[in-house]
């Protein structure tokens, strides 16, 4: 049964999924989900990856701790005090975003596998090396989320780097916004359309971030590496358990270091 929601979507959300960064960000969670369902979309926020994945014919069950005012039929869910689903009963689990704000990130990981189907698939992203927001209690790289994974029971099948090219975007983005916004609305609301875009071009070009990113754009990590969103989608099965600290704990004190 799906909770996404069915009402008509508010028209700040939809001009939300007309960013290049965000249908970037949902069209690869919906190709890492495949055909799977019914899907799990946990810590939904506001709906990018719910609606995607319904536009794709996919069972969705929207989720998430606080939920937005237009996300009616979603379900409030801790994915740290358990998971209402029969073991083995959902074809698919998200957490895009969701992993780094988690201080029992193991524990919810083990409670999703429990959840899944034997054939079923985890999708995850996260940001590597992000420690800035106050709401991430968690940072990664690489190495430690294939070990937070295997630690879980779970084995990475896929993995798509975004890197932070991804930026430049945001220009392309406004224009395909308000192009499509002309294109579908009366004389009226074309006014209104271009007083908003400028009110948008204003509060980005006097936003806080201009001066930090001014200052940072000169260097090849600003573009590529570890920017803002410099982080991963990956998809990974159920497996045995492939990491545990005290076995590589003890590894390490025969100077043995472990794999990618």
């Amino acid at each position: 049964m799906s909770t996404a929601p069915k009402d008509r979507i508010p028209q700040e959300i939809e001009l939300r999924r007309l960013d290049l960064r965000e249908q970037f960000a949902a069209r690869m969670v919906a190709q890492l989900v495949g055909e799977h369902d019914p899907v799990l979309v946990a810590g939904c926020s506001w709906g990018r990856d719910v609606f995607e994945l319904a536009q794709r014919g996919r069972r969705v069950i929207a989720a998430d701790l606080v939920l937005p005012g237009h996300m009616q039929g979603a379900l409030r869910l801790d994915l740290t005090a358990g998971l209402p689903f029969r073991p083995g009963s959902l074809g698919a689990v998200v957490l895009a975003e969701v992993l780094e704000h988690l201080l029992d990130d193991l524990g919810a990981l083990r409670l999703v596998r429990e959840a899944l189907s034997d054939d079923g698939v985890l999708v995850v992203s996260v940001p590597y090396y992000n420690d800035i927001p106050e709401h991430h209690p968690r940072i990664h790289s690489p190495r430690t989320l294939r070990r937070l994974l295997g630690a879980a029971g779970f084995a990475i099948q896929e993995r798509r780097v975004r890197g932070g090219l991804i930026r430049l975007a945001w220009f392309a983005n406004l224009a395909r916004g308000l192009l499509y916004r002309l294109a579908r609305l009366g004389p009226t609301a074309r006014r209104e359309t271009l007083l908003e875009t400028r009110r948008r071009v204003a509060h980005t070009v006097n936003g806080p971030l201009i001066a930090y990113d001014a200052r940072r754009a000169a260097t090849p990590s600003f573009w590529f590496r570890r920017g803002r969103y410099y982080g991963v989608f990956l998809s990974a099965r159920k497996g045995p358990v492939s990491y545990d600290p005290a076995r590589a704990q003890h590894a390490s004190y025969g100077d043995r270091p472990d794999e990618d």
